[in-house]
């Protein structure tokens, strides 16, 4: 079971139909006048951002989920079968909707941004 929840409101796709991410370092490097290599600040990884896609069973189910993802909250990913994508998360980007494959269904796509307590 997939849960995704603002704390308040809570919605369950059918489906996690797409999931990618991306960390980037935050390494520094400053050049040093006068000497072949220079001096990093390692500043370690930065948490994972990027899109979310979600198979919902019909065009209701699609606006309440739109409508809670659209609200300025922190969003809570629970999914029981994959917990590699459990993460507490922002929206950043933008939201997008589109017809599924099979009758009914509808497709919602969000770009996230974790956040790390």
């Amino acid at each position: 079971m997939i849960t995704i929840s603002d704390g308040t409101d809570t919605f369950s796709p059918i489906l996690v139909t797409g999931y990618e991410s991306a960390s980037e370092t935050r390494n520094i490097a400053h050049t040093i006048i006068g000497r072949p290599d220079p001096d990093y600040y390692l500043g370690g990884e930065s948490s994972r951002t990027g899109t979310l896609s979600f198979m919902l069973p019909s065009s209701a189910a699609l606006d309440v989920a739109a409508a809670i993802l659209a609200g300025a909250s922190v969003f809570t990913l629970v999914d029981s079968v994959v917990p590699e994508v459990d993460m507490t998360f922002v929206r950043d980007g933008s939201m997008r909707r589109r017809r599924g494959r099979t009758r009914g269904s509808w497709m919602l796509e969000v770009g996230f941004r974790e956040v790390v307590s």
